[in-house]
């Protein structure tokens, strides 16, 4: 698929280059594996267990995921999923994204924060922390800190009233200054870096 164009993402040709057969080779293979297992949701239905792998930014080396049923089942409904008669346990990477980072500047996974969102803002509060989170997240994708800005301006501004009493971290230009200001004490100029099409957040998805 393209870049988004006005809020939407459009379909581009496919040239079946011979990276491109390979792929879909693939993929049918992935799928047939699949089919071999019998799906069923909580309740014993039957649920169809075909994936698309589809690549965003018109690239397929930036952005690709896997699309299929049972993907875009809820959270809490994926966890009463059977898989040939036996549940499923869903596991959760913490930090997944800025721990592959890390790494990526050749620094020892054994010194990565325990929890790189409370630290990189120095959160006092659960909201604190899920703002953090969010922040640290759009400035890796954001293509400059104007988008950046604005995006994490977005979500302070969804919070709730309760929410907003417990938050302490400032308004969005502060949160970023927070981003900014850690990644360059750890030597990590990540925008630097990585710009454009080499744009970091498309690299770690």
């Amino acid at each position: 698929r393209s870049r988004k164009d006005k809020g939407l993402m459009k379909e581009l040709p496919i040239r079946m280059t011979t990276e491109m057969k390979q792929t879909e080779r693939r993929i049918r293979e992935y799928n047939s594996m699949l089919n071999a297992a019998i799906i069923e949701d909580e309740d014993g239905n039957t649920l169809t267990n075909v994936y698309t792998r589809i690549w965003s930014w018109g690239s397929m080396k930036l952005s690709g995921r896997w699309y299929g049923s049972v993907v875009n089942i809820p959270r809490v409904d994926r966890l009463g999923i059977k898989i040939n008669g036996s549940k499923v346990v869903e596991i959760d990477y913490v930090g997944i994204h800025p721990r592959i980072l890390w790494a990526m500047y050749g620094k020892s996974l054994l010194e990565f924060p325990h929890d790189i969102y409370t630290e990189i803002a120095n959160v006092k509060s659960a909201v604190d922390r899920k703002i953090s989170k969010l922040a640290l997240l759009i400035y890796l994708n954001a293509f400059d800190a104007r988008d950046a800005q604005l995006a994490i301006q977005g979500e302070i501004n969804e919070l709730s009233t309760k929410e907003k009493e417990e938050y302490t971290l400032g308004k969005a230009k502060d949160v970023l200054s927070k981003m900014i200001d850690w990644f360059d004490f750890h030597g990590m100029d990540v925008k630097k870096d990585y710009q454009g099409e080499n744009n970091i957040g498309l690299l770690l998805q």
